[in-house]
């Protein structure tokens, strides 16, 4: 496949000089052979100029757009990475929060064995036998 069917663009035209060359065959002859020639001649320089430059833009826009595409892949794995870390973020909140749930019920049964302790340790003093 040629770049132009690739991108859609019509097909590059055949070169000029053939055309250039007929005109200047036909005026051989004639008076004013000189003067059409170097004007067919101007013309075909210019012609090709022309040519050159519409290639530069070309070769420069497929080049860009293979930047473009590179980088569209390069955003889509950055996208596929951020989703992920997001989803990880997310995860990390939740065994986040069921750990302060799971510290805030050891803590709670920590104050209850300390209100036993010291009521067990209270009652204690309370019955010191006698003669002690």
């Amino acid at each position: 496949m040629t770049s132009e069917s690739n991108y859609g663009i019509m097909r590059q035209l055949s070169n000029t000089c053939p055309m250039i060359d007929a005109v200047i065959v036909e005026v051989r002859y004639s008076d004013y052979s000189c003067t059409v020639t170097n004007m067919m001649e101007n013309i075909r320089t210019h012609v090709s100029d022309i040519r050159e430059w519409g290639q530069e833009w070309k070769e420069l826009a497929i080049d860009k757009d293979k930047e473009v595409r590179n980088l569209e892949e390069e955003n889509d794995e950055l996208q596929n990475k951020l989703a992920k870390l997001q989803e990880a973020e997310i995860d990390f909140q939740r065994k986040r929060a069921e750990l302060l749930c799971e510290i805030d019920n050891l803590e709670s049964k920590v104050s209850d064995l300390q209100i036993q302790l010291d009521d067990q340790l209270h009652g204690l003093h309370g019955h010191v036998p006698i003669g002690s």
